[in-house]
């Protein structure tokens, strides 16, 4: 079954919001600068995204929404699936929640559109 995009954008902010409030309760118990690293913020980014992604097909935010990546079987198409994703997550995100606003709804994802992995509800 195919998802929505305003369905797929809200777990995208859930997610979202689940890592900066991460961030901040280490920035908070942590006065160290590393914190602020980008190898810091790689290493949190693939523990907390890809990792799951990967091994159980969701992130949290997904697991809270009822939504999975579909399961293609092909150790190359998530390896571009999980580039395409940081675009969506980080670069794109503006213009899909544009997009839902003026009730456009194309459906898919870029990473979804080029990797041929989509996202299904559980």
């Amino acid at each position: 079954m195919n998802l929505s995009l305003k369905i797929k954008v809200i777990v995208i902010y859930t997610d979202l919001i689940i890592v900066i409030s991460i961030f901040g309760l280490l920035g908070i118990f942590s006065n160290s600068e590393v914190i602020h690293t980008w190898t810091f913020r790689l290493l949190m980014y693939i523990l907390y995204y890809v990792v799951p992604e990967y091994f159980f097909h969701m992130t949290i935010g997904m697991k809270i929404w009822k939504v999975k990546i579909g399961d293609s079987g092909n150790k190359n198409r998530f390896f571009l699936y999980s580039i395409l994703i940081f675009l969506d997550r980080y670069i794109f995100l503006v213009f899909y929640l544009i997009s839902i606003l003026m009730m456009y709804n194309k459906n898919f994802l870029l990473s979804e559109k080029l990797s041929k992995l989509r996202w299904l509800k559980i």
